[in-house]
């Protein structure tokens, strides 16, 4: 846990970009797990299509439910007890 902690404070004080970059190369990380190293199923890729249409539709009907950057990040600071 602490490693966990350690690594997501570190992450937290890279540049935007950076972020970025590693966020997506964890994002495929996980698919290729998931996966084993292969392409996502058709039924996987169309369960999270659905869940993404679903958000956009909600985020659309209601944008009061989306939360900028900056509240996300102090949010997770907060749940990570991270300063």
């Amino acid at each position: 846990m602490e490693l966990r902690k350690t690594l997501l404070e570190q992450a937290l004080g890279l540049p935007i970009e950076d972020r970025e970059a590693l966020a997506e190369a964890l994002f495929a990380s996980l698919d290729d797990e998931d996966a084993g190293g292969s392409e996502m199923s058709p039924e996987i890729e169309a369960a999270w299509m659905a869940v993404a249409k679903r958000r956009m539709e909600e985020a659309e009907q209601d944008p009061s439910i989306l939360l900028d950057g900056e509240t996300v990040f102090a949010e997770l600071r907060r749940e990570f007890s991270l300063k």
